[in-house]
């Protein structure tokens, strides 16, 4: 009988000690989420709004069962903004995707068809030099400045990823970023000012790889401008064969690591190769604008100030323009082919903004508009509260319905543009080539 009541003794302390223990995880659990949701400050606008996702039972992984059983212990008389912001990190849909689709769409247009020669008029099959395209990319630490539309060097990352993406895949791409190391200060002057690298090596375009390359630096130091386009000259010099060479510098302002990029580029052009050199003063003082366009002028290149995200974009697309006008033909088939892929775009933007984007917002209203139901329900919240709540998240879709539709028209208004801007050069080239013969 002694062994039967120690054993049946023992059997409850170890129950109660199990219960004790679960007990206090999922206190423990619930202080953690508490916390999260005390921390957490709603977004008032459709760009906030869009990062607050994915929420814990977002998408995929939502479940019904789990989320009522979060919903149950909230505390009771909630309000309407108390409980919306209990209810997003929950529920907020993953915009994350379709946000970086929209910014990294290209609107450039293309003609597809081979452009007259004379070798081709004569039954001659006229073999096209190889193109090469080396970008030179500023990531001193002037580049975490801002500019209209974001961060300067998160801009330029974005304008030079859409940009070869885009060019034709027979193009060879280079990647080289300078003064990305150490800091600005006059301790870290030598390890910046040596801080030249070239992350992509050259090579046709691989969108995974390129994206890793765009990931491995940030901008902190000086501005070896001049060391820069010294490295990249030598590169060159190892490879020297028949070929275009386009070089395209992005800077944000002068040399600071006392060298003489002047001189740089003069060394580059003089050498046996065939290179166009394309400088692009980004939101650049006079000082700086200066001695880039002196640049560009010792090259042979262009010159291009950009200040802003549309403006920087708006250069590589029409960069993008000119090596792919020298390809194509501009007859009548031109100006057909040309409207399907106007078209095309049209509709791909109709169905991942206008289609896909409307669908991730009523699924998420759905999900937060029941969940406050839910709560009503259960007597967490009260009629009045409820009402409030679900103004909160008309509030909410429609600010970003508005985002959405901005982010159509904007597309849409590109597309048509360089449709238009391209469809008059076919039209134009076409009226040149008749009247020459």
């Amino acid at each position: 009988m002694f062994i039967i009541t120690v054993c049946v003794a023992i059997f409850i302390v170890g129950c109660s000690n199990n219960s004790t223990t679960k007990e206090k995880a999922e206190s423990t659990s619930n202080n953690k989420i508490e916390k999260e949701q005390k921390e957490f400050v709603p977004a008032e606008d459709a760009e906030g709004m869009l990062r607050e996702g994915p929420g814990k039972y977002a998408g995929d992984r939502y479940d019904q069962a789990k989320l009522e059983k979060e919903l149950d212990q909230f505390p009771d008389n909630l309000t309407a903004e108390e409980a919306y912001k209990r209810i997003i990190p929950l529920l907020a849909a993953d915009y994350g995707p379709l946000v970086e689709k929209i910014e990294k769409f290209d609107t450039s247009l293309v003609n597809p068809n081979d452009m007259p020669s004379e070798a081709s008029e004569k039954g001659m099959k006229k073999k096209a030099p190889k193109t090469y395209v080396t970008i030179l990319l500023d990531a001193s630490g002037s580049m975490a400045g801002q500019v209209e539309g974001g961060k300067k060097m998160d801009l330029a990352k974005a304008a030079v990823q859409r940009f070869v993406a885009s060019l034709p895949e027979e193009v060879e791409i280079s990647l080289r970023v300078y003064g990305h190391k150490g800091s600005n200060s006059e301790e870290d002057k030598k390890k910046s000012c040596e801080a030249i690298e070239e992350v992509y090596a050259s090579s046709p375009y691989e969108k995974e790889r390129f994206d890793q390359a765009l990931l491995r630096f940030n901008p902190t130091g000086w501005t070896p401008l001049a060391g820069a386009i010294s490295e990249t000259r030598e590169e060159l010099l190892r490879d020297a064969e028949e070929r275009t060479q386009l070089v395209y510098i992005m800077s944000d302002g002068i040399e600071t690591c006392d060298g003489d990029p002047v001189k740089e580029v003069r060394k580059l052009h003089d050498e046996n190769i065939k290179s166009v050199i394309n400088i692009i003063g980004f939101d650049v003082d006079d000082q700086a604008q200066q001695q880039l366009k002196e640049m560009a002028e010792v090259g042979e290149g262009s010159y291009e100030t950009v200040d802003s995200a549309e403006s920087l974009r708006a250069y590589f697309d029409d960069r993008n323009q000119d090596l792919w006008s020298e390809w194509f033909d501009w007859g009548v088939q031109s100006s057909l082919d040309l409207f399907d892929m106007k078209a095309d775009k049209l509709e791909y933007i109709s169905d991942e903004v206008n289609g896909t984007f409307i669908d991730e917002i009523n699924n998420e209203y759905v999900k937060l508009h029941d969940a406050g139901e839910y709560l009503l329900l259960k007597e967490k919240m009260r009629l009045a509260e409820n009402i409030e709540y679900s103004k909160i998240l008309t509030k909410r879709e429609s600010k970003l319905d508005e985002y959405r539709e901005s982010q159509e028209d904007l597309l849409r208004q590109a597309v048509e543009k360089n449709y238009d801007n391209l469809n008059q050069e076919i039209e134009r080239k076409q009226e040149e080539m008749t009247k020459s013969r």
